[in-house]
């Protein structure tokens, strides 16, 4: 994962993780649990195999950034214990899974 700190003058910017990759090349089967971080309600909506395989990268994507921001503040979880929920204005944002009891703080993903 390469770490990049962008510059800006007279402002602290926080830094940001930038992780490239292919798109997965097969779906998980009808029978297969999903990934952490893919919601099955959203998934069902999705129509067309290309729009599932790039929300699938998107969460494997998402899901690395996230460990590896645990990793260099030294924090311990596990994505399977993490939802993605939306806002009233359908921005995403992390939260722990009711009855994970963690400490960890979660990073804006928006």
């Amino acid at each position: 994962m390469l770490k990049v700190e962008p510059v800006w003058s007279g402002f602290s910017a926080p830094s940001h993780h930038v992780h490239l990759a292919a798109l997965p090349g097969a779906l998980p089967g009808e029978d297969d649990p999903l990934p952490p971080l893919v919601d099955t309600s959203e998934w069902s909506t999705f129509k067309t195999d290309k729009r599932r395989k790039e929300h699938l990268g998107g969460r494997l994507l998402l899901g690395a950034a996230i460990e590896g921001w645990w990793r260099e503040r030294g924090f311990v979880g596990r994505t399977d214990e993490l939802d993605v929920v939306r806002d009233e204005h359908r921005a995403p944002y992390l939260r722990w899974r009711p009855g994970v009891w963690r400490q960890a703080p979660l990073p804006g993903v928006s």
